[in-house]
């Protein structure tokens, strides 16, 4: 459980979250500082067994985790000094840690694997044409939380049209 409790925690991503674990780290949820500190623990202590050799060690992902959880207090306690100082204020201070992770990176770069045809080597050129093609489809898209309709204007097809001429894609069959 306990640790289950420390992904959560360094999953957070509301203010007020129903689960105590999943709140961001602050002054507030003071037991979340304590139960990252005994998962450092767990995994310090924790060795592994070699098979034929007697040997006890300590495998590098357990030393990846010790250290992302002391970087993620060490980024608190340097970032809410900085805060406070800055702003003369007497507000709660507080630190979501669902954007420390590498995640929404991968994804990107996922995304940009995809648009390339999963090009091991991408070149810079082809690295920024397809940024800028991913940015300038969300700037298009419209969101699913919105009240209005999808736009089929033809300034916006035609911007399609010529941004696959640029990019050398093949173009997508829109619905009519």
């Amino acid at each position: 459980m306990q640790i289950n409790d420390t992904f959560d925690i360094l999953n957070s991503k509301i203010l007020y979250d129903k689960n105590p674990n999943s709140r961001p780290l602050s002054e507030a949820n003071k037991n979340l500082f304590q139960t990252l500190k005994n998962t450092c623990n767990i995994f310090l202590e924790a060795k592994k067994l070699h098979k034929n050799k007697n040997i006890k060690s300590q495998p590098p992902c357990f030393t990846g985790i010790v250290w992302s959880i002391n970087s993620i207090l060490a980024l608190y306690e340097i970032e809410k000094s900085d805060v406070l100082n800055k702003c003369d204020t007497e507000k709660l201070y507080f630190l979501l840690t669902n954007r420390l992770c590498q995640d929404p990176l991968e994804n990107l770069f996922s995304i940009m694997q995809q648009k390339n045809g999963y090009n091991r080597n991408p070149t810079s050129r082809m690295f920024r044409s397809c940024y800028a093609n991913i940015c300038t489809f969300s700037l298009m898209k419209c969101s699913e939380l919105c009240n209005c309709e999808e736009d089929n204007d033809v300034f916006l097809q035609l911007m399609f049209y010529l941004m696959c001429l640029i990019l050398k894609e093949p173009l997508l069959k829109t619905k009519r």
